[in-house]
């Protein structure tokens, strides 16, 4: 069995990622922007970081981690994020998250959040991740609050989205978690 590496993306892996995420939307449906990794990487804030998941020497999994005054949520989400601004310190916003096409049951996914969560400053107090509604449930296993739903967000190519957030004492309890190597969430099993 083939082991999942995460690491920080260089400038060289930004047009596999590029791939990758268009590859990854449009298998859901969704029409990815037209710019590549390589030139969101570029024109992002130094506040960014995009990592990637590999195995066999083949990017199978991204995500960004994004902090600063302005990160997609806000963006998308103006006035519920002021709101969630003034409760908070800090906010790190977590987008651009794909996986390969079958490689879920991978855990390349959750390899990916868990790092994502590990290189997030302990200062940081509330995180907003947008998310696809199919997913909510997902990161409401990782302690994610919803927020509001948009049945078409203008930033996201008319896409329906969730806005989550995980802040406070829950938070800083998901980022223990993932710096332990404790499981992010319980697994329920279905029926009896």
């Amino acid at each position: 069995m083939a082991l999942i590496v995460v690491r920080t993306a260089e400038r060289f892996d930004l047009n596999k990622v590029a791939e990758l995420r268009a590859a990854a939307y449009g298998a859901r449906g969704y029409c990815p922007r037209e710019t590549g990794a390589k030139e969101q990487h570029l024109s992002a804030p130094s506040s960014s970081i995009v990592l990637v998941a590999e195995k066999n020497d083949e990017i199978v999994g991204t995500i960004s981690v994004l902090s600063g005054k302005e990160t997609p949520a806000d963006k998308a989400f103006p006035e519920e994020m002021t709101g969630v601004r003034s409760e908070s310190g800090r906010i790190i916003s977590y987008g651009s998250f794909a996986v390969k096409t079958g490689m879920w049951e991978g855990s390349v996914g959750l390899a990916l959040i868990r790092e994502a969560l590990s290189i997030t400053d302990t200062d940081v107090g509330t995180a907003a991740i947008i998310t696809n509604p199919r997913h909510s449930l997902f990161y409401k296993a990782l302690g994610f609050e919803k927020i509001v739903h948009c049945p078409g967000v203008p930033e996201l190519l008319g896409a329906p989205a969730d806005l989550m957030v995980s802040r406070g004492e829950s938070f800083q309890d998901l980022l223990r978690r993932a710096r332990t190597g404790i499981p992010l969430y319980e697994r329920k099993r279905r029926g009896c």
